[in-house]
Formats: structure tokens, sequence, C-alpha cells
């Protein structure tokens, strides 16, 4: 199940960043916003949050609050500083 997940996972990120790429940008966000809610590890957290901050960043979205949901900042078990925006 596990493998399942990952492969899941993995396709609809790629399909994210495709819709990035290809002027999606909504369907991208709308996308990366349902794979927040699925996340099973660090990494897969930090794969949305990087997408997601390009994203933004080219929507010229980059100084407003994340959707609550959001793992842009603040990733669980990080001993990294928060990002203040």
């Amino acid at each position: 199940m596990e493998r399942r997940h990952y492969l899941v996972f993995e396709v609809e990120l790629q399909r994210a960043e495709c819709e990035f790429l290809t002027g999606a940008q909504v369907t991208a966000e709308e996308r990366l916003n349902v794979l927040s809610t699925r996340v099973a590890t660090t990494i897969e957290r930090a794969s949305v949050a990087c997408l997601r901050a390009d994203l933004y960043t080219t929507m010229g979205r980059a100084a407003e609050p994340s959707p609550p949901d959001s793992t842009t900042s603040g990733i669980s078990g990080s001993n990294g500083p928060r990002v203040r925006r």
C-alpha cells in the first residue's frame, strides 16, 4: 500500500508541475492544495511546499499568506527557522 501511495503522489505532483509550467496556474494550485492534505513524509511535504512557492512567486503572490493547510513554512520536525511572511 505504501508503494501505491508513493506512485500516486508522485504522479499527482508531476501533474501539478506540468499544469504550472503550461500556464494552468489555478488548476496547479488546486491540485497542490489537495496534495498538501495527503502528504505522508517530510520529503513529500517539502516537495509540495517548493512547487507551491514557485507557483506563488510566478503568480506574484509571494508576499501573500499561505493557505491554512499550507506546508510552506514550519515543516514538522524541521530544526530550521520558520519563515515569516
